[in-house]
């Protein structure tokens, strides 16, 4: 269920702008009882402008070079000016650290009668060496005497710098490193000793060992614009995947023609990391000794640690064997297995083809051809 509550508009900017009606219900019939929430408040907001007026920055964005002592915050009043009322001014957050590059200030601003404006001083303190530009942040909070917030009621301080020094641009290091099925390199380049202003550099990209368009992508070239107090950039080079065994490649990046600012490392490595996996290498711990005595034909590597070759042979490593021999991963012929020799009328008895059985009923079994 509902109920209204008729509201009537006095047409008056009152002293209290916000007024407050009681809620309640009670004696509650048929059996029913009242709820924890048996009570409210309604609060009925004034529509008029307040003739106290409303307090506001005289702008949202106030500036200071750090070898000033304060920094001047105007704080208007407008839309009225009737009686004495206050406001409260508070510093808070922003870059710049209190006690460093400036003193904390929390303070009530009184407006006397018919006062529209009043200056407050945010004390500034010198820091020096290149520290880049800080801000400040500054609240207008608790208006009293029936006056309101008007905009902005926030603002922001910047501690204006006062060494200026563009910086060195630089490659953050010589040797970039990616793997061939990456989709791009970022090469980043950072602002090193200053980070004043707006400056700027040309970048491009030559082949080494790798190839533009094969490689990497061609026609890779730009600006990097840092804006003040920005000290890192970085571009992208796209990485093609040629899907090849071909071992590492590399080419090479550059910082060339730098407005405003110094040039530290200019040029970098790229190393495009293979992707595609080697043919392999010679495994020096393999036992060869004498091997066969004939040709070997056919090859089985069996995922129970053997290695079985069949071919037209009567002995391996000078230890009679017939055909067929089985030897360990490494090399080594294995003496407790030994088939009988195998021979067929009007043949040779070469084998040319095996396989092993990995499961079933049939499994360490071969089958010869």
């Amino acid at each position: 269920k509902t109920f209204n509550v008729g509201i009537i508009d006095n047409a008056v900017a009152d002293l209290i702008p916000n007024r407050t009606v009681n809620l309640s219900i009670f004696n509650p019939t048929g059996g029913a009882q009242l709820g924890a929430q048996s009570s409210a408040v309604l609060t009925i907001h004034d529509d008029e402008l307040s003739s106290f007026g409303a307090f506001a920055f005289s702008q949202a964005a106030y500036s200071v070079v750090e070898t000033n002592t304060i920094a001047s915050i105007v704080v208007n009043r407008s839309g009225g000016s009737i009686n004495d009322v206050t406001v409260d001014f508070a510093t808070s957050g922003g870059t710049a650290a209190p006690g460093t590059n400036y003193l904390s200030l929390v303070q009530t601003l009184t407006f006397t009668n018919g006062q529209t404006s009043t200056n407050v001083f945010v004390p500034i303190i010198y820091d020096p060496g290149i520290n880049g530009d800080k801000t400040v942040n500054l609240i207008l909070s608790n208006p009293t005497g029936g006056a309101a917030l008007g905009s902005p009621s926030n603002a922001v301080l910047t501690i204006a710098d006062a060494e200026f020094s563009p910086g060195v641009l630089t490659f953050v290091t010589n040797l970039f490193s990616v793997s061939e099925n990456t989709t791009n390199a970022t090469i980043t380049v950072i602002r090193t000793n200053g980070f004043t202003g707006l400056v700027s550099v040309d970048y491009g990209v030559s082949n080494v060992t790798a190839m533009a368009g094969v490689d990497y992508g061609a026609n890779v070239f730009g600006t990097l614009v840092f804006s003040n107090n920005v000290f890192v950039q970085s571009f992208t080079v796209p990485i093609i995947d040629n899907l090849t065994q071909e071992g590492n490649r590399l080419f090479e990046v550059r910082l060339f023609n730098a407005t405003n600012a110094a040039l530290g490392l200019t040029n970098a490595t790229v190393r495009i990391v293979d992707n595609e996996a080697p043919a392999g290498a010679i495994d020096a711990t393999f036992v060869t000794g004498a091997g066969a005595n004939g040709d070997v034909f056919a090859l089985d590597l069996n995922t129970n640690g053997f290695i079985y070759i069949g071919g037209d042979f009567t002995a391996f490593n000078n230890v009679g064997r017939t055909n067929v021999a089985r030897l360990s991963v490494g090399g080594v012929l294995d003496t407790a297995y030994s088939p009988d020799a195998i021979t067929r009328a009007g043949t040779n008895a070469t084998v040319r083809a095996l396989g092993v059985y990995v499961s079933g009923t049939n499994v360490g079994k071969v089958v010869i051809g």
